[in-house]
């Protein structure tokens, strides 16, 4: 279907116009979500390939579809349909202008409210706190951290909002050397092939990009601390961030039912904290700007980062609150994103 769409407007972009008002006509104003998702997917497939020809679709039909499929983000609707469905159509979505990734909409913000909490794991006492049998010595000793308030992104930040940052100049901005980057300016690897996604999850950035997009955006990458309470959402011995309920597909994006790929941010809505915060498992790693410390316990390692959380490739069994890896302030990969915070007072809303 896609290399037909190309064929046609190679042909004439009329014919393309044909093509696509066709398919919109099949979707009629009492169509199922379902049809419409599948509707805006194909289109939204094509109208990808067709970008770089500088081909429009004028017809409001499809703009009208694609509002209507957001609800392929509620936790409920997006039990009715099949994952690629769902996939294609969030796609589609990011594609055309994804209304949720706007930093400058309250929505966008999930005020955490901190205070005292029990933060890492342990395998030795399955009588005392935060007990895993599976915990990693490098998550522990349990122990109290006091927080304070703070708003964080719902959604790990997206390429569409990373490429405002690009294009503000934000690698010349003193934010960027404050930062700590230096040499020549960098950016993102594979960037060109990201863009073609712009609600997924911007990866392959390295700790001082993170950091430096944060300070432009008016916020800052996460403390340890601060990730994980937002993940335990304020519940003790708390295993996923959506409570203690096994992962499938409809809970996060990893090794075992996932597409192998990144995914737009929040198309796992069950995965989401009783707050809302979407993604704190699954799909990407996410920088936080603590330096690495082998436990809880020991030095840190000025070397190395921390990262929270896991990536697409990764299993099902690591989606815990408390997993967290080392990674090089200056390295990146396929599976490393991250998130904003901002400090809030205790009273204030975000």
């Amino acid at each position: 279907m896609l290399l037909l769409v190309a064929v046609l407007c190679k042909q004439d972009r009329d014919l393309a116009d044909e093509f696509f008002h066709e398919i919109l006509d099949a979707v009629g104003p009492d169509a199922l979500l379902a049809e419409r998702a599948r509707c805006v997917g194909l289109i939204g497939g094509a109208l990808r390939d067709l970008k770089a020809w500088g081909y429009r679709l004028t017809d409001p039909r499809y703009q009208e579809n694609l509002d209507r499929s957001m609800a392929i983000f509620d936790a409920q609707e997006a039990r009715k349909l099949d994952f690629d469905t769902r996939l294609n159509a969030a796609d589609a979505i990011g594609l055309a202008g994804d209304p949720r990734l706007d930093p400058n909409d309250p929505a966008y913000w999930v005020r955490v409210d901190g205070g005292t909490f029990w933060m890492g794991v342990q395998k030795v006492d399955p009588a005392g706190r935060n007990y895993d049998l599976v915990a990693w010595e490098n998550a522990g000793p349990v122990h109290e951290v006091q927080v304070q308030p703070f708003a964080m992104g719902r959604y790990p930040v997206a390429v569409f909002n990373y490429l405002q940052f690009v294009e503000a100049n934000g690698y010349s901005q003193e934010v960027f050397w404050m930062a700590g980057g230096y040499g020549e300016r960098w950016g993102p690897s594979r960037w060109q092939g990201q863009l073609r996604y712009p609600n997924r999850p911007v990866v392959h950035v390295n700790w001082f990009e993170a950091m430096a997009y944060c300070a432009w955006a008016g916020g800052r990458l996460p403390s340890e601390a601060e990730w994980e309470c937002a993940a335990c959402g304020g519940r003790e011995d708390v295993r996923y961030p959506w409570g203690d309920t096994a992962p499938d597909e409809y809970h996060a994006n990893f090794r075992e039912n996932g597409p192998h790929h990144p995914t737009p941010v929040g198309l796992y809505p069950e995965g989401a904290t009783a707050s809302g915060i979407q993604d704190l498992a699954g799909n990407c790693y996410e920088l936080v700007s603590d330096w690495w410390r082998d436990d809880y316990e020991k030095p840190a390692k000025p070397e190395e980062r921390v990262v929270r959380s896991i990536g697409w490739s990764d299993q099902f069994q690591y989606l815990r609150v408390w997993v967290r890896n080392r990674f090089g302030s200056g390295e990146r990969g396929p599976y490393v994103g991250f998130r904003c915070v901002r400090d809030l007072p205790p009273d204030a809303k975000p």
